[in-house]
């Protein structure tokens, strides 16, 4: 065993209060208030991908310090006063606007920068290269943007339903996919969001982080364990959907999430498999530890001590700017007017009845409010579908693909552009077909309030609706739909003009939907 070298008091003293310091800054990444117990906790954590906070992530990245802690150590103690200031400004200015957003999830680039730049104050550039891979699975507790994750669970789901159905024919199943439904001859199967396997991708993806750090990949290598690790995530979840669908007690919650564990310890043995066999076809065998160096390897002086000083005092700015900045406060979301008061249950010539929304297949889409209604007159129908807003825009968002979809089931045949006259707003006529039958429906679906999905990625990424400088209204999708009896033009043509119709009694209603009222 190496000997134990004396520590320095100013050093270990610096270091001690630098932790304690970095604890309370980002003490509000380690609080959990979902109130879940133990078996909700786990199936927060393996599979829904709006699974509340990052401690876990947080402890891998501190696990991958403390393995790291004696290279740190045995570097010079010499501060990159350039790199560590251009590190923490940015620090600075992101935490502080975190604070007064109350975006806490913005508080991870924060840390992120913080930890580079605490390594290059205290020890240098070369610091950097031995912090990248707990830096970089930090990444893993970012919130994916909420209309951005509305996208991508949706096209999971696609995905899945697609994949599924090959291996059940694979097996001899007939089946067919209609959206997100998997059709059977007695029984159909909707995959729904923590069936499409987001979640065991970002779950395997960290593991694949604990196996580079554990048999030290490097290179390529590396990279390519973290690449492949989200795709065996996704086949081997395509085979949990396909025993969920030929189990006939999988509608049981506990085997529901045994299933999901389970498939995720096979995706580990996979990729545990896959390493070997990079291990060989590379000729890359797992570097040796660093030895443990019994004294330091430069003095440690004054100039050495400033950058620890410096480091440590940021962090004292950042624990008083947690403190002193003030928040920002949102109007109170029970003044906001909702749309059923907005848009009259009669319109026109028009008389209404209302509709049960499919909340399921929405899934984590999120409406502040919402209308669902079916629109008669003279024996023409139309459904009027208004989403809007969000009761918590950095967890959820109304903007989502499923929006301009009737429920669970229905897939788009074909669709086409126009131009809502006379403001020219973009928007998307489709034709929505049901299962595999000859149910169709003419659809008529846009947002307001919206730029489209890149701005709405700024917006979370900036946190800026959740300041003084935020968009005067909340965001709105609408649906308008429309029984089609037939495939042909003429039903097409004249189930277009029936939409186009209703549209202009509607446009004033619409207007008003979403903003607050004129005296708020």
């Amino acid at each position: 065993m190496s000997k134990i070298r004396a520590a320095d008091p100013r050093s270990l003293a610096l270091g001690t209060t630098a932790l304690i310091l970095a604890a309370i800054a980002y003490r509000a990444l380690f609080e959990t208030s979902n109130g879940y117990d133990l078996e909700q906790d786990v199936e927060m954590l393996f599979f829904h991908s709006s699974a509340s906070g990052p401690p876990v992530v947080l402890l891998v990245a501190l696990w991958f310090i403390y393995r790291r802690w004696h290279r740190l150590i045995a570097l010079p103690r010499q501060a990159s006063w350039g790199l560590g200031l251009g590190l923490f400004v940015p620090c600075i200015l992101i935490y502080g606007w975190a604070i007064y957003t109350g975006a806490q999830d913005l508080l991870i680039p924060a840390l992120m920068l913080n930890l580079m730049g605490c390594g290059a104050l205290f020890w240098g550039a070369r610091a950097l290269r031995i912090l990248a891979l707990p830096t970089a699975v930090l990444v893993l507790a970012m919130r994916i943007p909420a209309a951005l994750l509305n996208e991508i669970l949706w096209s999971f789901q696609i995905w899945t339903a697609e994949y599924t159905n090959f291996l059940l024919r694979l097996i001899g199943q007939p089946s067919a996919v209609a959206g997100d439904q998997i059709l059977l001859p007695d029984q159909h199967f909707a995959i729904i969001e923590t069936c499409a396997g987001l979640r065991s991708c970002e779950s395997l993806a960290m593991l694949a982080f604990l196996m580079v750090d554990l048999f030290r990949r490097r290179g390529l290598h590396a990279g390519l364990l973290l690449i492949l690790a989200p795709l065996v995530a996704f086949g081997v979840n395509g085979l949990r959907t396909l025993t969920l669908i030929l189990n006939p007690h999988s509608e049981i919650h506990e085997i529901h999430s045994l299933q999901g564990i389970a498939m995720l310890l096979v995706g580990l043995v996979i990729l545990y498999g896959i390493d070997g066999v990079l291990e060989r076809l590379l000729t890359q065998r797992g570097q040796p530890a660093a030895p443990r160096p019994t004294r330091p390897t430069s003095p440690r002086g004054a100039a050495g001590l400033a950058g620890s000083f410096a480091a440590t005092a940021a962090l004292a700015g950042l624990v008083i700017l947690s403190a002193t900045l003030p928040r920002w406060e949102a109007a109170a979301r029970g003044l906001l007017p909702f749309p059923d008061s907005q848009i009259p249950k009669e319109l026109d010539s028009w008389t209404s009845t209302t509709l049960k929304t499919d909340l399921s297949f929405l899934g984590v889409v999120r409406y502040r409010a919402r209308v669902d209604r079916r629109y008669e007159r003279n024996g023409e129908s139309v459904e009027l579908f208004v989403g809007v807003g969000s009761r918590d825009p950095r967890f959820g968002s109304p903007f989502s693909p499923k929006s301009a979809h009737p429920g669970s089931g229905w897939w788009r045949e074909e669709a086409w552009p126009i131009s809502l006259q006379p403001s020219g707003r973009p928007a998307r006529m489709s034709v929505m077909r049901y299962g595999t039958g000859g149910r169709r429906k003419l659809v008529l679906d846009w947002a307001e309030g919206s730029e489209g999905l890149v701005d709405e990625i700024f917006r979370f990424a900036t946190a800026v609706d959740s300041s003084a400088w935020g968009r005067p209204r909340e965001g709105v999708a609408v649906r308008i739909s429309t029984p089609l009896r037939n495939a042909s033009p003429s039903e097409q043509a004249a189930a277009e003009a029936l939409l186009l119709d209703f549209y202009r009694s509607i446009r004033p209603k619409l207007d008003v939907v979403g903003f607050p009222p004129e005296n708020g």
